[in-house]
């Protein structure tokens, strides 16, 4: 399915793209706005049907509707609305050759070139240094025990910034994209095998053993 909405690759220009047939089954809804969905349904979604019923009984008693319970039904069905496309329209999900963000009708995506590793850890071990536990989000605090996706992204590309631009500045941390999802460990184990693989750095040691002895003239 071809997003309308957002560059690809980190702010290359081009449509975004999501694999045919994607679903809520392969999307990774916000945590947070899953919960506000499970929080507030029945109080918007039942007190606007309870309102309409009372209204289709007025009806049929007295013979007169009483618009006020339809203007309130209207008001909680709408609020259900907003709270539930909130929910439906930020998640993070798997394309073709990135990692595709959506909040809204802002779209981004890291291609996985940019991707250097991931791993599954709670959101309170990520910021359980000392200089780290002030930038924890105060909205977020009740979720310290649940599992995140942490994944660290090349420091010289666009990604950060395009996951920032969409999903808000409290998923990027120094180098790492925190994503407090749902099915977390699902998603990281679609995610490690579709980052490339790269050789190891030479290392310091290495590079001397490389080099040619020589030797003194006696």
């Amino acid at each position: 399915m071809r997003l309308p909405y957002g560059t690809g690759g980190g702010g290359s220009g081009e449509p975004v793209t999501e694999a045919a047939g994607a679903t809520d089954a392969t999307r990774h809804h916000l945590v947070a706005d899953a919960d506000l969905w499970r929080r507030n349904r029945i109080w918007l979604l039942y007190p606007a049907l309870l309102l309409v019923g009372f209204a289709v009984l007025g009806l049929a008693a007295r013979h007169t509707l009483d618009p006020s319970l339809l203007v309130l039904a209207a008001i909680l069905a709408f609020a259900g609305g907003a709270v539930y496309w909130r929910k439906a329209t930020r998640y993070v999900s798997m394309g073709p050759e990135s990692l595709l963000l959506r909040a809204g009708r802002r779209r981004g995506a890291i291609g996985f070139d940019q991707l250097r590793l991931t791993r599954t850890q709670t959101l309170g071990s990520v910021y359980d240094a000392p200089s780290r536990r002030a930038q924890l989000p105060a909205t977020l605090r009740r979720y310290a025990e649940r599992p995140v996706v942490v994944v660290r992204v090349d420091e010289g590309g666009a990604g950060l910034a395009d996951a920032a631009r969409v999903l808000g500045r409290r998923v990027v941390l120094d180098r790492d994209l925190i994503l407090l999802v749902e099915g977390a460990a699902a998603l990281e184990a679609q995610l490690a095998p579709a980052i490339p693989r790269r050789p190891p750095a030479p290392s310091a040691r290495a590079g001397r053993s490389a080099r040619p002895s020589r030797r003194r003239a006696s």
